[in-house]
């Protein structure tokens, strides 16, 4: 820290981070989302979190939510593999379990991230990070 400037100062000074979360790699419009963000925001470094892959690696949250999906969308969700997989991320359960990976994950960067979206598509009680 240099003498005669406040800290707040010089955390402005650094790059912010904007955290993109994805759903896997299923078209190119996460890619197209990238560098429009990457265009749109330069002095901002992106940070991507694919959650496809964060919940891949967290064996018991895949057996609670197999469990949640079927109390909620029943058993015929189980007939086909595509059903299974439409339906995984829509439960409650995975909602809150992916808010706690991310926040697990990301929330030590929580002082410099930039948080802005559309009025509509969120509110300040969204954020997943809260101090």
């Amino acid at each position: 820290m240099r003498p005669g400037l406040p800290s707040d100062r010089i955390s402005m000074q650094r790059n912010r981070r904007i955290l993109f979360a994805k759903l896997g790699r299923f078209s190119y419009i996460n890619d197209a989302v990238i560098a429009q963000l990457t265009r749109t925001v330069p002095g901002h470094d992106l940070v991507v979190a694919d959650v496809k892959d964060m919940v891949k690696r967290s064996y018991l949250s895949l057996f609670y939510n197999l469990l949640a999906e079927f109390a909620l969308f029943g058993p015929s969700v189980f007939r086909t593999r595509g059903e299974r997989h439409a339906f995984f991320f829509r439960t409650p359960f995975m909602f809150r379990r992916l808010n706690q990976l991310l926040v697990e994950q990301y929330a030590s960067l929580a002082p410099i991230w930039t948080s802005s979206c559309k009025p509509r598509a969120c509110s300040a009680r969204a954020s997943p990070v809260r101090r």
